[in-house]
């Protein structure tokens, strides 16, 4: 039950990972926004850790998990697959850390106004005596 939960984690995971870099990629298309690297950077490396994650620490652990449960493994093989099971389960851990600290690290990003105003470029500046500029 759990690794079926989990599985279809993963495919959103991979789903959000999708929807972000089409973001991205419209974002530039649409607005004529030049994308940070450290931002590309970051949604990238999170997409690619969720298909790491869903293509090959899932399926591996899926199989060891069945040693590990099987009547017909020997004891041997049990230990074998809870060892490996073991070392598998902590870099998942560790990757879902990563995750989790990437996806907060993207929500500051997004959520701070950016350096350069978005739709102002080409307004002209406030006069320096004080006045008020005129509008057209």
């Amino acid at each position: 039950m759990a690794e079926l939960v989990i599985a279809r984690l993963i495919v959103v995971q991979q789903v959000c990972g999708l929807v972000a870099l089409g973001l991205l990629v419209v974002e530039f298309i649409r607005a004529g926004r030049v994308t940070r690297r450290v931002t590309l950077g970051v949604v990238s490396g999170l997409f690619a850790a969720s298909l790491l994650a869903g293509f090959a620490f899932a399926p591996k652990m899926h199989s060891l998990q069945q040693v590990r449960y099987s009547a017909r493994s020997t004891p041997a093989e049990r230990e074998a697959a809870e060892r490996t099971f073991s070392v598998l389960h902590g870099l998942s851990q560790a990757l879902n850390v990563f995750v989790l600290a990437g996806l907060v690290f993207h929500l500051w990003q997004v959520t701070r106004p950016p350096e350069t105003p978005r739709w102002n470029v080409f307004r002209s500046a406030a006069p320096s005596d004080g006045t008020v500029p005129r509008m057209l």
